[in-house]
């Protein structure tokens, strides 16, 4: 079950990045201007940095935004949700994480706010915002990085390396709703340095940018771990309506059930060895107050001497995700 603990400790974040992406109305704080002294930084970093100051640039090829060897020719504004499209971008700021959190405050608290320091993303539908969401966590970056970084790269699409971002744009794509219909939107960005080592501070924005996602008919596949479930790691039709089974008994009614580990764990008696029961990590898709969600749960079945029993029972439970709800349709 070390998968389910670790999935697990991953999604437990989630629900901060929710909390946080639920209030559109907190308030900029303005730069203190008896703030302490800016620490040295990458400053501007290529020709592209300069001419793209204060803005996000975005490709569908990953080396394009490769730091210091930018590509221009293949920055484009253009993407198909459902298509062949990943979205990468790369942000370009003046200053860094820790400097943009210190310049707050008269106080130099330097020290404790570069561990709470984070990026917030707030993205807009048709030019309505949808949330603001933390870029990963507090750890998203390294002290240094905070300290040093004037620019990031990171994906929206597609995950390669980059799933704070991917899981960024995942939580815009649960809170859209019907609102993103097939057709062409303008998808808006913009980036805020946050602090939230007592209430949640936001330093004015940092960079922003803005592209035309062409959602097609099937933009929200099942299959799409990017858009909507994770991919099954084993199919068994047996064990999934099993999973189901166990959820409907003691949650709710669970719409897809999907195994999520590719092989079962033998769980033995410590002291004898003796097979106790084996078990599995699967999530659970479901609706809930008419919300759209997956969530992450343990299975199992108990040994009997000769063989596991067919009944499945859950065994563990982690956090859930939201999607947009017509990955269930």
């Amino acid at each position: 079950m070390k998968k389910l603990q670790f999935i697990t400790a991953l999604l437990m974040l989630i629900p901060i990045s929710n909390a946080f992406a639920q209030d559109l109305n907190t308030v900029i704080t303005k730069e203190n201007p008896k703030h302490p002294a800016d620490l040295p930084n990458d400053g501007i970093t290529s020709p592209t940095h300069k001419k793209y100051m204060g803005k996000i640039v975005f490709s569908k090829k990953e080396a394009a935004l490769e730091w210091g060897k930018e590509i221009e020719s293949d920055f484009t504004n253009k993407f198909t949700l459902g298509g062949p499209d990943p979205i990468y971008l790369r942000v370009y700021m003046n200053n860094s994480l820790s400097n943009y959190i210190t310049r707050l405050s008269e106080k130099d608290r330097r020290s404790s706010k570069d561990i709470t320091a984070a990026y917030s993303f707030k993205l807009y539908l048709d030019g309505i915002p949808i949330l603001y969401s933390r870029y990963g966590t507090r750890s998203a970056f390294s002290l240094e990085e905070k300290q040093t970084f004037t620019t990031f790269r990171s994906s929206f699409y597609k995950d390669d390396g980059y799933s704070k971002g991917t899981n960024v744009f995942k939580n815009f794509l649960s809170k859209t709703e019907d609102k993103l219909t097939p057709g062409d939107h303008k998808i808006k960005v913009e980036v805020y340095p946050m602090d939230d080592y007592d209430d949640v501070f936001l330093a004015p924005m940092v960079a922003s940018g803005e592209f035309t996602l062409t959602v097609s008919a099937n933009a929200f596949n099942l299959n799409d771990d990017a858009v909507c479930l994770p991919k099954a790691m084993m199919q068994d039709k047996k064990i999934e309506a099993g999973m189901l089974k166990a959820f409907n008994n003691s949650e709710g009614e669970g719409k897809i059930a999907r195994i999520v580990e590719s092989d079962w764990t033998i769980e033995r008696n410590q002291t004898t060895g003796i097979i106790l029961r084996h078990a599995i990590d699967g999530i659970i898709a479901f609706t809930k107050n008419g919300k759209c969600k997956y969530q992450v749960f343990g299975f199992a079945q108990d040994y009997d001497g000769t063989k596991f029993q067919d009944r499945i029972y859950l065994v563990s439970v982690g956090s859930s995700k939201d999607i947009n709800c017509s990955c269930l349709k």
